[in-house]
């Protein structure tokens, strides 16, 4: 499963997710597809854990 380039691109956070629980929170400022895995080029990012209290809660 993938995400789109324009999907991707226009997003303002990526959730870190295992077992329906958030575990981290990401602002991408930069998005790569070079990222290799089982023989194709997935999306990654470059960017910043978002630490901020009120925004952690949000998604608490």
């Amino acid at each position: 499963m993938g995400i789109r380039q324009n999907r991707a691109e226009n997003s303002e956070l990526v959730l870190a997710e295992y077992k329906g629980v958030i575990r981290a929170i990401f602002k991408p400022e930069k998005w790569v597809q070079d990222i290799e895995y089982r023989g194709t080029k997935r999306w990654g990012f470059e960017g910043s854990e978002i630490i901020s209290k009120e925004i952690l809660d949000i998604y608490e």
